[in-house]
């Protein structure tokens, strides 16, 4: 598993002319940083925090989840950190959002 803010972290999906689309997920996981703050017997008056997290929406760039490729596949993107389903496209990128919640749910 990746961490957040680290250098990225890909995955890959193999797909032929057959595949119609596919499917993966982007982790709800964030690392907030502080510095500064009391250490020792150290007291600063100031301090300052950063928090990373994973991009929720489809990557765009060569090797990314949008590039230059032409397929015309329809792809899902599920953002676990923030509950949205993108669905995209190589041609357009990000085509539409929608909630997880109301994402199909396959019958049993």
């Amino acid at each position: 598993m990746a961490r957040p803010g680290a250098p990225s972290v890909s995955i890959t999906l193999l797909s032929d002319n057959k595949t119609r689309s596919t499917f993966h997920s982007h982790p709800s996981a964030s690392v907030t940083t502080v510095t500064g703050g009391s250490s020792g017997n150290t007291i600063s008056m100031s301090s300052s925090s950063s928090t990373v997290g994973f991009a929720q929406a489809p990557s765009y760039g060569a090797g990314w989840d949008v590039s230059s490729n032409q397929s015309s596949q329809t792809n899902y993107v599920f953002g676990r950190g923030n509950g949205t389903v993108y669905i995209y496209n190589q041609q357009s990128g990000v085509v539409a959002t929608m909630p997880q919640k109301y994402f199909v749910t396959p019958k049993r």
